[in-house]
């Protein structure tokens, strides 16, 4: 089993999406201009793990300012 890690695009949301909805027994809505907006940001990154072409997991990650 090989799985990819990338940095989301906007046509993934309809599988985050169905990801999102299976995680939390609820309906939800992920917008591409949502993960658009998020990958235009320097401080904010949405990455996907990927399994035979499906989205398979999610991280979000937001870099802080630190004064170390």
């Amino acid at each position: 089993m090989v799985i990819a890690i990338r940095e989301a695009v906007a046509a993934d949301a309809p599988q985050v999406q169905a990801l999102y909805e299976v995680l939390t027994q609820k309906p939800c809505s992920v917008l591409p201009s949502r993960i658009a907006e998020i990958g235009a940001n320097d401080a904010n990154f949405l990455f996907v793990a990927e399994r035979d072409g499906q989205v398979v997991g999610t991280v979000f990650v937001t870099l802080c300012l630190d004064v170390m």
